[in-house]
């Protein structure tokens, strides 16, 4: 008996557990349904908000998210869901403020794309991937929900007649002229170009169209966070044509960035030495003219960085896109030094640069040559006196004078300040550079003089010379006499 007893008890058990089952799969099937019809609604709602807007409007819709909720009420996103929304001014458009003011909200929360696109009439292809003549603009809602499970998300089109206006069909390529998304461009308006009529990000195709456009020049501005463009900038800028019922054309390529890390050594040992500045050019033709796209360290070290750099992408056999020398700014042209006999400085490293996201360290090794240049307190080589211990000096660069560069003052010469040691340069390694000064004053039996050394830092054995201070004459004041 009390084995029945137990059979019967496993038997009803499983029937209660199938009957559950059973009644929970119904009532989650029973509001998945209820969510899809919801979302049906919600979707129905924005189409009839986009058939409200202008055809300007429209034109530069682009692509919008946006959320709304079961009952309209104001929902903030927080951590760990939805809450009513506990702000206590400017309320969000169409909803109402509740008492239930920052409770968890436990109902359906609903994503809304708007999309407004140019399509042409004869094959239903979008003006955007044809770059033909558009008929008309398609409106299209797409709404989601965090619960649609094996739903598809719920789409709802419309179709708008477009007037004559001018467009833009705008693309955003990689080095690789392969498409990129997530792009901002803004496009100003030839009628008022103060504030940017249309501010749209690129979908996948990289490509867009923006219509609804007065004629005339309009200004377009690209960017995509760091990324950047050939010439090193994170922004490019773009003027075009605007006709009335044409499509004009906008290009724009942008890549994520790379680097250059520089390490100097001696042209003779090369070990490791400290050197002041370094700068790269680069070349889309090897027959044009080098761009110079800047230096770094305004301090002497045995190593530099130049950073946002255009990645190109080489044909095969092509020489690298960057040279990089020790030197201060474009007037010096150190990529258009030529090898030569001995004479001149030793050939430049070129490097390939990758984007950041390439597992990839480009580097230069520099080679540089040592100046050995001794200043004395005497007049001449009979007389040389002691080795001098400056209480000033500098090397200034006149080929960058009037010039604009990284740490540079247009107008005034590149200077460095260097240090005498025993009468002798502490940072020997000086930049490339077809014009150099050094500049030394010091006291000598309470007396004070000034030196002018002008040379040439382009061999590779580097400038041995001896300069004897008391040889410039002197000056009796100490507050009369600089560099």
């Amino acid at each position: 008996m009390l084995l029945e007893v137990l059979v019967s008890a496993v038997i009803v058990a499983l029937i209660a557990m199938g009957t559950y089952t059973g009644l929970a799969a119904s009532g989650r099937a029973t509001a998945s349904e209820r969510s899809s019809s919801q979302a049906v609604v919600v979707a129905q709602q924005d189409e009839e908000r986009l058939r409200g807007l202008s055809v300007a409007e429209l034109g530069q819709l682009g692509q919008t998210t946006y959320t709304v909720n079961e009952n309209g009420q104001c929902l903030e996103e927080k951590t760990g869901g939805w809450y009513y929304y506990s702000g206590e001014s400017e309320w969000k458009t169409g909803c109402e403020r509740e008492a239930t003011a920052g409770e968890k909200y436990t109902g359906t929360v609903y994503s809304i794309t708007s999309q407004a696109e140019y399509v042409t009439a004869a094959n239903e292809t979008l003006a955007c991937e044809s770059g033909e003549a558009k008929d008309y603009i398609r409106t299209t809602s797409t709404v989601t929900w965090s619960s649609i499970g094996h739903h598809e998300p719920v789409k709802q089109s419309s179709i708008v007649d477009e007037p004559s206006t001018g467009m833009l069909r705008i693309k955003v390529k990689n080095r690789n002229n392969e498409p990129v998304s997530g792009a901002t461009v803004e496009v100003f308006d030839p009628s008022s170009s103060a504030t940017a009529t249309a501010s749209e990000t690129t979908p996948s195709s990289g490509c867009m169209v923006v219509g609804g456009l007065e004629e005339g020049e309009a200004k377009l501005i690209a960017s995509r966070g760091e990324w950047v463009t050939r010439n090193g900038k994170t922004t490019t800028e773009k003027t075009t044509s605007v006709k009335k019922g044409s499509l004009a054309e906008a290009e724009f390529t942008l890549e994520r960035p790379g680097t250059i890390d520089a390490e100097f050594f001696s042209n003779t040992t090369e070990q490791p030495v400290s050197s002041f500045t370094f700068v790269a050019y680069q070349s889309e033709i090897a027959s044009s003219a080098p761009l110079f796209v800047g230096g770094s360290a305004s301090s002497a070290s045995t190593t530099a960085n130049l950073t946002s750099l255009f990645p190109f992408a080489l044909p095969v056999n092509q020489p690298d896109k960057y040279t990089v020398y020790a030197g201060d700014c474009e007037a010096n042209e150190p990529a258009l030094a030529t090898k030569g006999s001995g004479s001149e400085v030793s050939e430049a490293p070129t490097v390939q640069v990758e984007p950041t996201n390439v597992k990839l360290v480009n580097q230069a090794k520099i080679l540089l040559p040592k100046d050995e240049i001794t200043v004395y307190e005497g007049a001449s080589a009979s007389s040389p006196g002691a080795k001098l211990t400056s209480t000033s000096a500098k090397i200034i660069n006149g080929e960058c004078k009037g010039k604009a560069a990284q740490n540079y003052t247009s107008g005034v010469p590149y200077e460095h300040v260097i240090t005498l040691t025993n009468g002798e340069l502490e940072t020997p390694y000086l930049p490339y550079a077809k014009k150099l000064e050094l500049c030394v004053v010091g006291k000598v039996s309470g007396k004070y003089y000034r030196h002018y050394f002008p040379f040439a830092n382009t061999k590779k054995t580097g400038v041995k010379e001896s300069l004897y201070l008391k040889s410039s004459g002197y000056t009796e004041s100490s507050s009369s006499i600089s560099c």
